[in-house]
């Protein structure tokens, strides 16, 4: 394992903007709750809008060309489906939990055909993975004896299932006793709300036959093996915590307050609500094996990236002019990243940038 504990940065480069779609415009440019994306042929972009289950194919212009796929359940069509992924061949895979399927389209939007298989595990976005060879991980729960364990379910491009492996996650640290949740039990039902601000164990595929995870109690991340569950590398770095603005806290208790009303469920100690940020907000890999290390800012007009190159020391800090999603994991391709960011009122758009050295 060879660890790399840099003390400061070295450079800093800057995204620049060289296509974007939506906004406030109307029609099909107008997205409500985006859950993927992924490049097509030429340049082009594909759009997964969840609230409209609609799937929406633009050039490289930007220019809208033709719905992909629509809300229903026949070939072709999506009814819950949350995430896009791209494979070696240009191929786009979507997770449809609804329909109990895989639906795979060509780069031009074309429907080529489907898989049946159980989708037992859900996510805001799908978080599976297409390997170099064309294997997809996908995050599943197995229930035996023991409990519900969380495994990777690995299958052939074909549709067949080869095998499960362990989840390989990093330790929860820094939550105490009880867990990063709020939970409640109310007139009208119940459940867990992460608690804001306490740090959660993160965690992204590469495409290499990796994991990478963070406890994000601190700036350590880990990359370990899918396959044997070995850490091969730590990544790591003095990182001075960001004080909770108190208007974000507020805003944030304020969003607690409303779930628990809801459900009628009295109020939870807010006091477990940190005074501070995790030093890491969230992980990504490249095409390429570059670590993207997310950080949080005092500026939530744009976002910052220390960008880790494979055998580096020291990260390079990306900036990002966008306001992006924490949840959403950015498309990144060499040095072109394809996301989705809010603009000044909300409205989310789909963006396309380009690092400038």
């Amino acid at each position: 394992m060879s660890p790399a504990v840099p003390q400061t940065t070295v450079a800093q480069v800057t995204v620049v903007e060289t296509l974007r779609i939506g906004g406030p415009d109307e029609g099909p440019y107008l997205f409500s709750d985006i859950r993927g994306l992924a490049p097509g042929s030429n340049g082009s972009v594909l759009v997964l809008d969840y609230k409209a289950q609609e799937i929406r194919l633009f050039d490289n212009q930007g220019r809208f060309v033709k719905r992909v796929a629509r809300r229903g359940s026949g070939p072709g069509e999506i009814a819950d489906a949350n995430g896009l992924l791209v494979a070696p061949n240009g191929e786009i895979w979507v997770n449809d939990p609804e329909n109990s399927r895989w639906s795979v389209f060509s780069p031009n939007g074309d429907f080529v055909r489907q898989h049946i298989l159980p989708i037992n595990s859900y996510a805001y976005v799908w978080a599976a993975m297409i390997d170099a060879s064309g294997i997809i991980h996908d995050p599943v729960f197995v229930t035996s004896a023991g409990g519900r364990r969380s495994m990777v379910r690995r299958v052939r491009s074909n549709g067949q299932v080869i095998d499960s492996l362990p989840a390989r996650e990093c330790e929860r640290r820094g939550t105490g006793d009880q867990g990063p949740y709020f939970v409640a039990q109310g007139k009208t039902g119940g459940g867990t709300l992460q608690i804001p601000f306490l740090p959660a164990p993160v965690s992204v595929f590469d495409r290499r036959g990796f994991v990478w995870c963070s406890s994000r109690d601190r700036y350590e991340i880990l990359q370990v093996r899918v396959e044997r569950g070995d850490t091969v590398r730590k990544v790591t770095l003095d990182a001075s915590p960001l004080p909770v603005p108190k208007a974000e806290r507020d805003s944030e208790v304020s969003r607690v307050r409303v779930w628990f009303t809801k459900i009628g469920a009295p109020e939870p100690d807010y006091s477990r609500i940190p005074s501070v940020k995790p030093p890491i907000q969230t992980i990504d890999v490249d095409n390429i094996g570059r670590l993207w290390v997310r950080r949080p800012t005092a500026d939530s007009r744009r976002t910052t990236f220390d960008l880790w190159e494979e055998r580096a020391t020291r990260p390079v800090t990306v900036v990002v002019p966008w306001r992006l999603n924490s949840f959403f994991h950015p498309v990144i391709r060499g040095d072109t990243l394809l996301t989705w960011a809010m603009d000044e009122d909300d409205v989310p758009f789909v963006v396309r940038g380009v690092l400038r050295r």
